[in-house]
This record gives structure tokens, C-alpha cells and sequence, in this order.
């Protein structure tokens, strides 16, 4: 398990706020991240170049991976 800060929207008097959030999130690959049908809840491009996502799965609990940022 990996600490991951992501951005989580909440509404706030009819507003959306963008929030920081702390998730315990497990590694990952693309194609069981698929298989098991989970939902992307974060994703931004690294310092690098690749991309970390993060996705959710219907429990709530947090997984990730990093790409290469080509999509392949």
C-alpha cells in the first residue's frame, strides 16, 4: 500500500471545492483495473511524464498505476 494524494470535490453552499485527500491505495496493472470494472476517481501527469490513476472500486477502496504516458 502506497500513500497518494489526490483532489476530491465536495459541494460547499452550491458550490464545488476542491479538497486534498490522503488515500492508502494499492498497486495495480491497467488491464485488471479494467477486468474489474473500477472507476477513475484521479489522474494527472507526473513531474516525468507519466500518469498516475487512481481508481475506486465500489467498496471504496483506492488502487493505482503509472504509465508511461504514451498509452501503451
Amino acid at each position: 500500500m502506497k500513500k497518494i494524494t489526490i483532489w476530491e470535490y465536495t459541494v460547499k453552499s452550491g458550490r464545488y471545492v476542491k479538497q486534498e485527500k490522503e488515500a492508502e491505495a494499492e498497486l495495480i496493472d491497467r488491464k485488471e483495473a479494467i477486468r474489474r470494472r473500477l472507476h477513475i476517481v484521479n489522474a494527472r501527469t507526473q513531474v516525468d511524464g507519466r500518469i498516475l490513476f487512481v481508481y475506486q472500486d465500489d467498496a471504496g477502496a483506492y488502487f493505482y498505476n503509472i504509465t508511461n504516458g504514451t498509452g501503451k
